[in-house]
């Protein structure tokens, strides 16, 4: 399978750079071990490189999993990260407020202003949502939602004072306190949301499982073999997973809607 050009990425987690290096070495690393090449020229936009028919593999969201992707991808594999809020493949978010904010329970923000990074995202906005819809009326819990496009700008609009609250995966958070804590001055968790199943590993519709499983053992190997990326991204390793996995996703969704709160609001 030599010369086999592929695209191929973990492009996710877009902060700090040392993560977005360590991430493009990993990715290098197993693709050759694959005896593959990447394509010189790899797709800019993220739902181009989900459905590219030459994807090998990339990091997704477990909301467009089951959503605008469903059917049109093959699940691979789940990471297991070794950081605060994450335990074996699943991972939680952090509700984040200044840390100057008086308030101490999620109830006391009723009517306040939220940043979310984006209405595709588990992390940011499901979460989210299930987490504030029992605290919700006629549909509403606050009095503004501002989408600031990324996690880290709504950490920033957080501890700038143009939001109140925001919802942060807690992998995106790690990777703060571990290499750059500087950038979380100014806020503090408030509390965690419920569990989902961290951002899967994709590959194109046409992946068999025989080369999943290489998938998950390249992988694997990579990581052993270099201590350092391993420790830089926080990676324990990937396991394997299913469609069935991730249903959560989808039943935190329908639990916000039973309760009225079909939208983050």
């Amino acid at each position: 399978m030599s010369n086999v050009s592929v695209v191929a990425g973990l492009s996710m987690y877009t902060e700090p750079g040392l993560v977005v290096q360590a991430s493009a070495r990993l990715t290098e690393r197993v693709v050759a071990r694959l005896g593959r090449e990447l394509q010189s020229s790899q797709p800019v936009d993220l739902m181009q490189q989900w459905l590219n028919p030459q994807l090998l593999f990339a990091q997704t969201c477990g909301y467009p999993l089951m959503h605008s992707l469903n059917g049109k991808v093959q699940l691979i594999a789940t990471p297991c990260y070794d950081l605060p809020g994450c335990q074996d493949n699943l991972h939680c978010s952090w509700l984040i407020v200044r840390d100057d904010d008086p308030r101490q329970s999620l109830p006391e923000f009723h009517g306040s202003v939220a940043a979310l990074n984006g209405y595709d995202s588990n992390s940011g906005m499901n979460l989210f949502r299930y987490k504030v819809a029992p605290f919700s009326r006629d549909g509403r819990f606050f009095r503004e939602v501002l989408l600031s496009g990324a996690h880290v700008l709504s950490l920033d609009m957080v501890a700038q004072g143009v939001a109140d609250l925001a919802c942060i995966d807690a992998v995106t958070f790690g990777y703060l306190q571990l290499h750059e804590p500087s950038r979380l001055r100014g806020v503090r968790i408030l509390e965690a949301t419920a569990s989902s199943p961290a951002l899967p590993l994709i590959g194109a519709i046409t992946t068999t499982n025989d080369l999943r499983l290489s998938i998950i053992d390249a992988f694997n190997a990579c990581l052993i073999e270099t201590p350092l990326l391993s420790q830089i991204l926080a990676l324990k390793g990937f396991v394997r997973s299913s469609i069935e996995d991730y249903q959560r996703v989808l039943d935190y969704q329908q639990s916000a809607r039973e309760l009225g709160y079909s939208t983050l609001a």
